[in-house]
């Protein structure tokens, strides 16, 4: 529930008040030991999602990308790895390197992302693929190539969703 406080109220817009709500649920959360395996866990993946949301809506990009960089350590430890939850995690990772401005860190982090057979394109992957398709037609990225390439790729990857 704190989690889900911190992403409302980061949605309204108020900074401040998310930073501090995501820090109280990061410390409820600290001593919890869930391996992600129940319909109703709330594993360091699920926590690290709501982290790059409340960082995103923040507009803190590297608070961001230390979020996903949370998730692949709890992946390198050998924990289970949703495949939807992994590529809202790119897909967060992607959208904090737009916000620092860098095309080529958000492609690295789409480009495997944009391999996942088509029933695996869940409605909440391209959801947040259609948000980054967004973020690359701002004027800031309209001379790119890259960014013109990877809307191409997300408008094709969104197309073929099963």
């Amino acid at each position: 529930m704190a989690y889900r406080e911190a992403n409302a109220i980061a949605l309204f817009g108020d900074a401040p008040r998310a930073r501090a709500a995501l820090q109280r649920a990061e410390r409820a959360a600290a001593d919890l030991d869930d391996d992600g395996t129940s319909a109703w866990s709330f594993s360091r993946q699920r926590q690290a999602i709501f982290a790059l949301s409340v960082c995103l809506h923040t507009a803190d990009p590297d608070s961001a990308l230390r979020a996903a960089a949370t998730a692949d350590a709890y992946w390198d430890t050998g924990a289970a790895k949703v495949t939807a939850t992994w590529a809202q995690v790119r897909a967060g990772a992607a959208m904090a390197h737009l916000l620092k401005n860098s095309i080529d860190g958000a492609a690295a982090q789409l480009a495997p992302e944009l391999e996942l057979p088509p029933e695996l394109r869940i409605q909440t992957v391209t959801g947040y693929l259609d948000e980054i398709g967004t973020m690359l037609a701002a004027p800031r990225f309209a001379d790119s190539g890259l960014g013109a390439g990877l809307r191409h790729q997300i408008s094709e990857f969104n197309a073929t969703a099963l």
